[in-house]
């Protein structure tokens, strides 16, 4: 049986999760947030992939998620955009590893930390 491909998490996907996460009410605020002129948020809105590192760091940051993550999803996004499903399906899933990483990382760090006592 095969195994369900893995979901890519567009652009604006990314960005829609930023205004979530943060409660922003509007594109404005998320340029604001970002540091972004509207014209680029519109565009990744509009379906554009994100092309610049400093972008990239900035989602990542601000969705507390591993900068791999954002970056094989965006490159998924890509692919697929290109026609080139197979290259697509490979980066998703790939994403997917980083996604996982990423929460037992911060599992294991939260276990090791709950044994000190908070400083004050």
């Amino acid at each position: 049986m095969d195994k369900p491909a893995a979901e890519i998490v567009t652009t604006k996907d990314l960005l829609l999760r930023i205004k979530a996460k943060h409660n922003l009410q509007s594109t404005y605020a998320l340029c604001k947030l970002m540091g972004e002129n509207r014209r680029s948020i519109d565009r990744y809105l509009s379906g554009d992939t994100i092309k610049k590192a400093s972008v990239m760091i900035t989602v990542a940051r601000l969705l507390d998620a591993d900068l791999s993550w954002v970056a094989y999803n965006i490159m998924a996004e890509e692919a697929e955009n290109d026609g080139e499903h197979d290259v697509a399906r490979s980066f998703a899933e790939t994403a997917q590893l980083y996604a996982t990483t990423g929460l037992a990382i911060s599992a294991c760090l939260c276990l090791f930390f709950s044994h000190f006592p908070p400083i004050l």
